[in-house]
């Protein structure tokens, strides 16, 4: 059986990773992260969704929903 992992931020959390004085933080914390799901054989890929930005808004008045494509939560 395989699992998908969505891991939400913000707008303003999703930027630190340009931000010269908080990219360092930011990338460290997600690398050290990856790097123990793969010693521990849980992750085979990883892959990040676009900036939420370009996210699109869909809705279907048959089903009254509304998705966000880069806002999961």
């Amino acid at each position: 059986m395989k699992y998908v992992i969505l891991i939400h931020e913000s707008e303003a959390e999703f930027a630190q990773r340009n931000d010269p004085a908080k990219a360092g933080t930011y990338w460290g914390a997600y690398t050290a992260y990856g790097e123990a799901l793969v010693k521990a054989g849980v992750m085979a890929c990883g892959a990040g969704l676009q900036p939420p930005h370009t996210s699109t808004k869909w809705a279907s008045a048959r089903h009254l929903k509304a998705l966000t494509p880069a806002h999961w939560v």
